[in-house]
């Protein structure tokens, strides 16, 4: 498999959840998510996440579950002094992702909150790719060769992180640290930083833009949420 491949296969290793905690309140919220990775530009893999949340007495329980993918064209041409090489790659990427949260909730002000929460994530993601490989001498002949391959990979991740909310009237703002904890063949600890932004249109309904950044990669989220 070549390098491009492992990189997209390590995706795994560098994706976390993004927490969407409500200040003791129920809810559930549909949204779309993408992920950019340094050193990884062509692949940035995007699409649906479900979030669920129960609250009682300050603590709260959350789930969340996401659906991404992405897919990728690259050519490459190789010039040698007698042949001329032409390959073509298709390289799909499907990552899902399961996260459970626990958290804290402690009132700061009448219009701020700290919010304080852990949990585990697992992630799985699937990578197939196809192409064609031509080479052309300069004498003229040329033939063709297939390519295909796929490969699966899976990871564990245990992260703790501490957030400060604010209302400004309908509209709110969060920032937060973190810490997070990868487990896979090679174990790291990353810190985490996140903002979030959201409006509440009515009691009942909200919207939220956010972005988390752990060193390595970036998660852009936008949301929206319905609080029972």
């Amino acid at each position: 498999m070549n390098s491009v491949l492992k990189q997209v296969v390590a995706v795994s290793a560098l994706l976390v959840s993004t927490a969407s905690a409500a200040n003791s309140t129920d809810f559930v919220e549909l949204g779309y998510g993408k992920i950019t990775i340094d050193n990884l530009d062509e692949v940035k893999p995007a699409g649906v996440v479900v979030t669920a949340n129960k609250a009682f007495d300050g603590f709260y329980l959350q789930g969340s579950y996401a659906v991404l993918s992405d897919d990728i064209s690259r050519s490459q041409l190789e010039v040698h002094h007698d042949i001329r090489i032409n390959t073509a790659l298709e390289v799909d990427t499907d990552l899902d992702y399961l996260t459970l949260l626990v958290g804290h909730q402690f009132d700061v002000s009448d219009a701020g909150f700290m919010d304080i929460y852990g949990g585990y994530s697992r992630y799985e993601v699937d990578v197939e790719y196809s192409g064609i490989t031509t080479i052309v001498h300069n004498n003229g002949q040329a033939y063709q060769q297939q390519l295909s391959d796929k490969d699966s990979d899976n990871s564990d991740h245990y992260h703790l992180e501490a957030a400060y909310e604010h209302a400004f009237g309908a509209l709110s703002a969060r920032i937060g640290l973190g810490v997070e904890r990868i487990q896979n063949d090679e174990s790291e600890t990353n810190f985490v930083y996140l903002a979030k932004l959201g409006y509440q249109f009515t009691d009942r309904i909200s919207a939220n833009i956010s972005y988390r950044n752990a060193d390595e990669y970036d998660n852009f989220g936008l949301n929206l949420r319905y609080s029972f």
